[in-house]
């Protein structure tokens, strides 16, 4: 399916890429799902587009901020995961392992003790679209990192605060450290999720996608969220047919009925609703029937007021926070849903949803108040056992390896670790990502004759047949030279004046780190490519510059001599004239014919109305304990 949307896309795509080349328009993203891609032109390029044969409509990419939220009141911490009956499972060791989580929202923190050690790994398990944050999980806002916590939360704290504590989990950052996305963006990662390495023979996709988020503007309470450029139904078609479930939070609009909210009312999506401890429904969780396909509206309930979860922190401190809100609620649907995926890994997207729709509370009398009603994970297994589908306590694997990174020509050693299930084991390594078994030892050596920054594979089947596979891309064999050097400016600097050193760095893979000492005392001074340092008094010494690679690849230290003289009295301490200009901003000009613009152009017949409005988180988290509040 993948390779065939890719193969639509770059025929129907050719000429339109072909003007933007002659163009010399660069930055083109390819929305290769729905066969589109988006940009940024000058007026008269995209008046050009406008009458191309291919193009057919082309609309303004809008920003939209995550703070357009409804805020709620909050109250004490809930027993959620055993409200929704997960841990009833997890004496029979089913507890999400095999399972891949990903979450589509602020980000997440990946130093937090509770969600470390079930992060995936590897390039095509995190995803910032804005690329300030390219290597490690991120999160400015803590929002993603508490729907985290419900979704795969440890026990670091001593109480296990997610539902599938053992699941792997993955994410893209939807929006920037401003809270900004844009609907360009949206599609980005929505497509990023069918195919996280780029490559359709490993199968490194999620088994659940978790939005909580939501077109909950008050003109779009209540509709059908699905025209142009917010054309998302397509992702979660595909979703189904590649066997992922999509879950997003019903959103925050109630009590009023007819206040469904999209991506939640599209077909095909499992719609949470928010309960409090008792299971009484939450005053503003929204109501249904849902806008899109009439269906009972939420699916079902969780969980969603007080509830306690990971919060930022702030480098691997075990800070947690309550939150209250639909956000909460769906989270807790992902969870049984990765642990059900986990026990019935052959379980199709519509099984799935028909046991946790069809074993919930109110299943006989759904309303659209509660939907199907609150979920029972035990319920939910027992119904797929009884539809004939086979159980699987999966192990629960990782692998590592050393050296890491390698350079080409050098051996790697890849480690398995295995727990769970049952021995003996059964080990299939792929080295490559081309689908074929490489090496079938707990512990396989193999040496890539060049750069190799793609996809290893371990498949682990233990003595019942139950496996569980992991594909991570990464820089396995990435280590090349890097040379490096910078310049100085000006060339003969004083005191009092601005000095700019300006690196230079061939080879490696970016993005690269930096390090800089400018005054000879052993302490790093900067961290950027490019940096300036005023000299209060005659220096004389080496300037340091150290340099790594995206994989921790680094190079030899480069070090040249540096004077700054002391200012000629004329001068008056004044710097001499002044430094070298390195950064200029211009102002915006119209008249002169620049417009920036980002662009969606949809070249399969897709509606073509603008959107204006824009997305909701559905939920909010405050500290769960009196304090001060911190930066937002």
């Amino acid at each position: 399916m993948l390779r065939e949307m890719k193969t639509t896309a770059e025929h129907g795509q050719r000429d339109v890429r072909l003007l933007l080349q002659r163009k010399k328009i660069k930055d083109v993203k390819t929305l290769w799902a729905v066969n589109s891609v988006a940009l940024q032109a000058r007026p008269e390029v995209i008046y050009e587009l406008t009458g191309h044969p291919d193009v057919e409509s082309i609309q303004l990419d809008r920003a939209l901020h995550k703070d357009q939220i409804l805020l709620q009141s909050f109250a004490p911490p809930q027993p959620n995961i055993i409200q929704v009956g997960a841990s009833d499972l997890w004496p029979a060791s089913y507890h999400g392992q095999g399972a891949v989580i990903a979450l589509m929202d602020t980000g997440g923190d990946a130093n937090h003790p509770d969600l470390a050690g079930t992060w995936r790994g590897g390039t095509n398990s995190w995803l910032d679209p804005y690329n300030v944050h390219p290597l490690l999980p991120f999160d400015a806002d803590g929002h993603g990192t508490a729907v985290l916590g419900i979704m795969v939360g440890g026990d670091f704290n001593g109480t296990t605060i997610g539902a599938a504590p053992t699941a792997k989990w993955i994410a893209a950052k939807m929006f920037n450290d401003d809270g900004f996305t844009f609907y360009s963006v949206i599609h980005q990662v929505f497509q990023w999720f069918l195919d996280p390495d780029g490559n359709p023979d490993t199968d490194d996709a999620p088994d659940v996608v978790n939005g909580s988020w939501g077109f909950e503007d008050t003109a779009l309470i209540g509709q059908c969220v699905n025209t142009f450029p917010a054309e998302f139904q397509p992702y979660i078609d595909a979703y189904e047919a590649a066997g992922i479930s999509s879950v997003f939070a019903a959103g925050n609009a109630g009590p009023n009925p007819a206040t469904t909210i999209s991506p939640a009312n599209y077909p095909g999506v499992i719609a949470v609703g928010s309960v409090n401890g008792s299971n009484v429904i939450e005053n503003t969780s929204s109501r249904g029937p849902s806008a899109c396909d009439n269906r009972i509206y939420p699916d079902v309930v969780a969980p969603g007021i007080g509830i306690v979860t990971t919060d930022l922190s702030f480098g691997g401190l075990p800070n947690y926070a309550a939150g209250t809100g639909t956000s909460f609620a769906a989270p807790h649907a992902s969870g049984v849903l990765a642990t059900l995926r986990s026990a019935f890994p052959d379980a199709t997207p519509d099984q799935l949803r028909a046991a946790l729709t069809g074993t919930a509370s109110r299943a006989a009398t759904p309303d659209n108040i509660y939907g199907y009603g609150v979920i029972d994970a035990q319920a939910a297994f027992d119904f797929l056992s009884s539809l004939g589908l086979a159980a699987c306590v999966r192990p629960d694997i990782d692998f590592s390896a050393s050296p890491y990174p390698a350079s080409p020509n050098q051996a790697i050693t890849f480690t398995s670790s295995v727990s769970g299930g049952t021995p003996g084991y059964t080990y299939a390594w792929d080295f490559n990502g081309d689908g074929v078994t490489d090496c079938v030892d707990a512990a396989c050596t193999h040496t890539y004759p060049g750069i190799y920054a793609g996809t290893v594979g371990l498949t682990v089947t233990d003595a019942n047949g139950c496996s569980s596979t992991l594909f991570i891309a990464n820089g396995w064999s990435a280590c090349t030279l890097i040379s490096v050097a910078f310049t100085v400016s000006p060339a003969a600097p004083v005191t009092g004046q601005a000095v700019t050193y300006t690196s230079s760095v061939t080879g490696g893979n970016p993005p690269f780190v930096y390090s800089w000492d400018l005054d000879a005392d052993g302490v790093i001074d900067c961290t950027t490519a490019t940096c300036t340092r005023t000299y209060s008094a005659v220096f004389n010494g080496n300037v340091t510059l150290r340099v790594a690679d995206r994989y921790g690849c680094a190079a030899d230290v480069y070090s040249a001599p540096v004077t700054v003289a002391a200012a000629p009295p004329s001068s008056s301490g004044g710097g001499g004239g002044g430094g070298a200009c390195f950064l200029s901003v211009v102002a915006l000009d119209i008249s002169q014919g620049w417009l920036g613009l980002i662009l969606v152009f949809i070249l399969t017949g897709l509606a073509s109305a603008a959107l204006r409005h824009g997305v909701r988180f559905c939920g909010c988290i405050l500290p769960s304990a009196p304090a001060a509040p911190r930066p937002r």
